[in-house]
């Protein structure tokens, strides 16, 4: 065994040593010094390689023909310098020269055959069954399964990638070059010589023009289609049911793919203009005009839901029926009806309970998936409820909760003919749109204003201290929109504050704290009528009250000059803290008593100094 007439190994080369029967293994001899002796002669090397052989066994009559050929590739290793693959396993390697060749002569390379054959799907990756397509569609005559498993880098994986497949194609592809112009030919002697190409040859076998012709062929749409450059779906959505199918696919229902997707502006209907942008958006390859009139917009001009989904309409517009007959306007169905604040959200089981209160005749739970921003979304808010009412309040309008009634949301019902009314009968009286929504509005504002005292008691502890620190400082009596609306802004006011203001403002555009309170100005107007019976001005009154004279009135003190002076007032306290300017004060002053002159009348105005100042003698301290 060994090496026979080896020559002295240079420093770091391969040699072969066989250890058992036909195994090899590489090991560097080194002959540097190693400190542990003087350096081994190319003799004693080779003995020490005899020595260390083990003995031939007599039970092995095939061991002396191994040894020879073990002899044959360590000798021509030692002659190439090299160790090829070949040298090791011959057979395995003309069984992958042939895949290789065979998948070159069907793809063009390596890189190809992987993309358009082996991974068509650009999965990354390749199962033995896709491998075994591939050989056979090649007329591969290897075993490929044996093939397949040989090129798996570890027994236990089941799928091949491209660097197990081929490290050049696979280097070739994160350069992005699917030819692998980059990557020195397999063989060169394959490749022919300048000498013996033509002039055309030459200027073609140039990397310059590989590379323009390379990406060329790239550019067309052949070899992007096939190399994955642009995703063909394999089945074209192209007739009404995959419209509605695609919808409920990518949005969970019609309805919210009608909502987020079709009807953008949210009027309910779509033209064909709309219709077309939509389907864009949507991922609907079919025919635009096909769909158009499939959903009868050709004799109608327009498509509504109920065209496309008329049970989700039906479900729907039925809810809202009930809610707007019930409660007229989003909000309060949100608030009287859900009882929570408009910034809060409901739940299926909210909406479940809200639907038995009004007698809903349909499902709950198919009402909630109508309902549903995107699929999975387990909470509701006051925006999903009708986007119509959402517009509105996007608006600034009041979001009445009305269902189409027309005949041209409704194209089964009997047209109405010029004058008659809402019974159908020619002799009932008819009301104007306008006065509709004027009479709705005001409506409105008249259920919002008990909101909006809340609001003024929440920021400054009463009505008629909001009134005297924000609305109208300086006590002119009235106010016009513009300090309204800002007064209503520092309240945090979150109503609708046209509305409110339509339904207390006066035909001169102006409002008073009569309007916005009339039982907190009743109980002023009284308890100053009785002051002004006693004593001749506010200041005197309120000296008479401050018997300790201490500028200061607590509601002890208060109370107590309310019996001393024979004065009736129901709730004491109430009235107490009216007169208060802000939160946390614990007693009055006399500017304060002039919060009593909210609403006065002209003629208590000249009654005595009064006139001149509410508080009688001009700021003068009790």
């Amino acid at each position: 065994g060994g090496v026979a007439n080896a020559e002295e190994p240079s420093p770091g080369e391969l040699t072969l040593v066989e250890e058992s029967g036909d195994a090899m293994q590489a090991s560097a001899a080194s002959t540097a010094d190693n400190g542990q002796g003087p350096t081994a002669t190319p003799q004693q090397s080779s003995t020490r390689q005899q020595d260390s052989q083990p003995k031939a066994s007599p039970s092995s009559p095939q061991q002396p023909a191994e040894e020879a050929q073990v002899s044959d590739t360590a000798m021509r290793t030692s002659q190439k310098r090299v160790l090829y693959f070949k040298d090791l396993d011959p057979d395995a390697d003309q069984l992958l020269q042939e895949l290789r060749e065979k998948l070159s002569a069907e793809y063009g390379n390596m890189l190809l055959a992987w993309i358009k054959g082996l991974d068509a799907n650009g999965s990354g990756q390749v199962s033995l069954k896709e491998f075994q397509a591939v050989c056979s569609k090649v007329g591969y005559s290897g075993d490929s399964q044996a093939m397949f498993k040989m090129l798996l880098p570890h027994p236990s994986l089941k799928y091949l990638a491209l660097k197990d497949f081929d490290t050049r194609a696979f280097h070739a592809m994160n350069r992005g070059d699917l030819r692998m112009l980059s990557e020195a030919a397999a063989d060169p002697a394959q490749k022919k010589k300048p000498q013996e190409m033509d002039f055309h040859e030459r200027q073609q076998s140039g990397f310059h023009m590989q590379l323009k012709n390379s990406l060329g062929i790239a550019q067309r749409s052949e070899f992007s289609k096939s190399c994955k450059a642009f995703t063909v779906p394999a089945h074209h959505i192209d007739t009404a049911e995959e419209f509605e199918h695609l919808c409920r696919r990518k949005h969970g229902s019609v309805i919210c793919a009608w909502r987020h997707v079709l009807d953008l502006d949210a009027n309910g209907r779509l033209t064909f203009n709309e219709l077309c942008k939509a389907l864009r958006r949507l991922g609907y390859l079919g025919d635009f005009k096909a769909l158009w009139k499939h959903y009868g917009g050709q004799e109608k001009g327009f498509i509504a839901l109920r065209d496309i989904d008329p049970r989700s309409d039906q479900l729907v517009n039925e809810f809202l029926q009930l809610l707007g007959k019930q409660f007229g306007t989003i909000d309060d169905a949100w608030r009287l009806g859900f009882g929570k604040d408009p910034t809060e959200c409901i739940t299926e089981k909210d909406l479940l309970e809200a639907c038995v209160k009004l007698s809903y005749p349909f499902n709950a739970g198919k009402l909630f998936q109508c309902l549903q921003p995107a699929p999975g979304k387990k909470l509701l808010t006051i925006w999903d409820i009708d986007p119509l009412c959402t517009r509105k309040k996007q608006r600034g309008e009041v979001p009445f909760i009305v269902t189409s009634k027309s005949a041209l949301s409704q194209p089964n019902a009997p047209k109405k003919k010029f004058g008659e009314g809402q019974g159908g009968d020619p002799q009932s009286p008819t009301t104007k749109p306008s006065e509709q929504k004027r009479q709705a509005e005001l409506e409105a504002g008249r259920k919002a204003l008990p909101e909006l005292r809340q609001s003024m008691k929440l920021k400054y502890g009463s009505t008629v201290a909001a009134w005297r620190m924000s609305m109208d400082p300086q006590l002119k009596g009235s106010i016009s929109f513009g300090n309204f609306a800002l007064a209503c802004d520092d309240c945090v006011f979150a109503g609708n504050i046209k509305a409110v203001w339509a339904a207390i403002c006066d035909e001169k555009g102006q409002t008073t704290f009569r309007d916005i309170d009339p039982a907190a100005q009743k109980m002023l107007d009284k308890f100053r009528t009785q002051l002004l019976r006693n004593f001749s001005t506010l200041a005197d009154a309120f000296r008479a009250f401050d018997e300790a004279h201490t500028g200061k009135l607590q509601f002890q003190e208060f109370e107590k000059g309310l019996v001393s002076n024979c004065i009736t007032v129901a709730q004491p306290k109430r009235l107490f803290q009216a007169l208060l300017s802000r939160i946390g004060q614990k007693t009055l002053d006399r500017k304060d008593f002039r919060a009593l002159m909210i609403g006065a009348p002209d003629d208590d105005d000249d009654d005595g100094p009064a006139a001149a100042s509410p508080m009688g003698a001009s700021g003068a301290s009790p």
